[in-house]
Parts: C-alpha cells; sequence; structure tokens
C-alpha cells in the first residue's frame, strides 16, 4: 500500500513538473503577432511574395500551367511522347471542369496563396511600428502583387472568388465574383500601389 501512495505522489510530482515546462513561453519563435516589427521582416515579407510571382525553383507550378494553357490554342501541340498526360487533357481537349482542371489547378492555388499572404502582409504591416515612409514603400509593393495575381486569375478563368482581407477556415466557400469585378479591385490596387510608392519616393 506504501508503494501505491508513493508511486501517485510521485506521478502528482511530474505531472507538475512537466505541466510547468510545458507552460513556459516560447522564446525564438515567429508567429504574426510578433513577426512584421522591423524593416527587415517587412522587406523579407515583400521580397518572398514577389519571389512567388516566378517560383523559379517550382517550375512546375507557374509555367507548366502556361505551356499546358497554350495546347488548347493553335500555339502548341500535348503531342505524344509517352509520358503522363493526365495533367494536359483538361486543356488541350477542352475538358476543363471546376474538379476536373489538370495542370491549371496549380497556378490557381499558387495564386490564391500568394493573395492570402499579401492580404495577411497588408494587414500587419498598416499596424507595423515602422515609419509611414517604410509602409508605404512594403504596400505599396504588397498591392502589386496582388493586383499581378487576379489579373492572372481573371485572364485565365473569367469570374473568380476575390477577397481583400485575410480569411480564415470559416470562410472556405466564397462565391466567385464577375470578370468587371475583378478587373476593377486590380485598378484599384495598382493605383493604390502607385499612390504609396510615390509618397515614399517623396519623402
Amino acid at each position: 500500500m506504501k508503494k501505491i501512495i508513493v508511486s501517485i505522489i510521485a506521478f502528482s510530482l511530474f505531472s507538475a513538473s512537466c505541466s510547468d515546462f510545458i507552460e513556459k513561453e516560447q522564446r525564438g519563435t515567429q508567429t504574426l503577432e510578433n513577426y512584421f516589427q522591423t524593416v527587415q521582416e517587412c522587406e523579407n515579407y515583400t521580397n518572398e511574395l514577389t519571389k512567388r510571382l516566378l517560383l523559379p525553383n517550382d517550375w512546375w507550378t507557374l509555367v507548366a500551367p502556361r505551356v499546358t494553357n497554350e495546347m488548347s490554342t493553335d500555339d502548341a501541340w500535348m503531342g505524344n511522347t509517352g509520358q503522363d498526360s493526365g495533367a494536359h487533357r483538361p486543356a488541350s481537349q477542352y475538358l476543363i471542369t471546376p474538379d476536373n482542371m489538370g495542370d491549371m489547378n496549380s497556378i490557381y492555388t499558387a495564386h490564391y496563396y500568394t493573395i492570402q499572404s499579401a492580404n495577411i502582409g497588408l494587414e500587419r504591416m498598416a499596424s507595423s511600428p515602422l515609419t509611414d515612409a517604410q509602409k508605404n514603400q512594403y504596400m505599396g509593393e504588397s498591392l502589386f502583387v496582388r493586383a499581378y495575381c487576379y489579373y492572372e486569375l481573371v485572364n485565365l478563368f473569367g469570374g473568380v472568388p476575390l477577397y481583400t482581407k485575410s480569411l480564415g477556415t470559416g470562410d472556405l466557400t466564397l462565391e466567385r465574383s464577375s470578370a468587371a469585378d475583378v478587373y476593377a479591385q486590380i485598378e484599384t490596387d495598382l493605383k493604390d500601389s502607385a499612390t504609396e510608392i510615390r509618397k515614399r519616393s517623396c519623402k
């Protein structure tokens, strides 16, 4: 009986010590709450947004869909190389549907990933402790990136879901906006981008 009591006390003490250890504040971990606090962080974030427009190391994400899209015109042919052509077939044979996009799915996903990232950056940088001139520069560049992504999406897919704020898990069923609304947002973003960057150059 004594052994059982001792074991229970030892386990209780061990559990308490583990709880204290687990609940200690993490150090050296970046989150949305503690990022965007310095010029370097905002610059790095904005540079990554721009890099995502090229993705040179993942050519299949943006380049392959463009090549696939050309296969639905007289400029390219799917060919017969013996390779798996499943990713090319929807575009080349005019069979694209929401659940059968082939390679076109990757460019759609990549641009919305960048749009969400741009929205997060714009919201966080607006309240960051940077100077107005610094905010103008990075927010202007982020607006341009968002406009570019929507321009590609509306040209490839017509009307697409349009949002200018960061989304959560409860915002996964957005309706498609009209192509006219998407183009209007692109124009707004480009004008705002030019205005923000012009403010930076005037300071």
